[in-house]
């Protein structure tokens, strides 16, 4: 079997096989997958990060894409990001809504993964973008 390293950023955080990590850090196999994938990489080339196939975040232009590139929102035009994470039986897997209020909008992102995480990402990205706009 093929041993994957698994990375936070910059940060090694494990090494081993696919399912392995799955079971370990409660992640989907396709996800882990996803996270391999040549295509991922090319996009992060390109500043582009993908969650769950359900945010895209362009970090170049500062904005992202929603529900299957539907939904184009600038950062610095969110006015509000939060994120509700599944309850009972579900909590441990760590997965919920996020809620992104933007331009007189509310837009809901179902079911992804890692919800708490992906949501302070987004929040340091905005405020990261509204700076650098004043």
């Amino acid at each position: 079997m093929k041993d994957y390293a698994l990375y936070m950023g910059d940060t090694f955080i494990d090494l081993g096989t696919i399912e392995y990590l799955s079971k370990k850090y409660n992640l989907k196999k396709r996800t882990l997958y996803w996270y391999a994938s040549a295509k991922r990489h090319k996009e992060q080339e390109k500043g582009m990060v993908v969650i769950n196939n359900v945010i895209e975040i362009n970090l170049v232009d500062k904005y992202i894409l929603l529900n299957n590139r539907k939904s184009k929102i600038y950062l610095k035009n969110i006015e509000n990001i939060r994120y509700k994470q599944a309850r009972n039986k579900y909590k441990s897997l760590k997965w919920g809504n996020i809620y992104i209020e933007a331009n007189d909008q509310i837009y809901k992102c179902k079911y992804v993964d890692e919800c708490e995480s992906i949501c302070y990402f987004l929040h340091e990205e905005i405020v990261k973008a509204k700076n650098e706009f004043q």
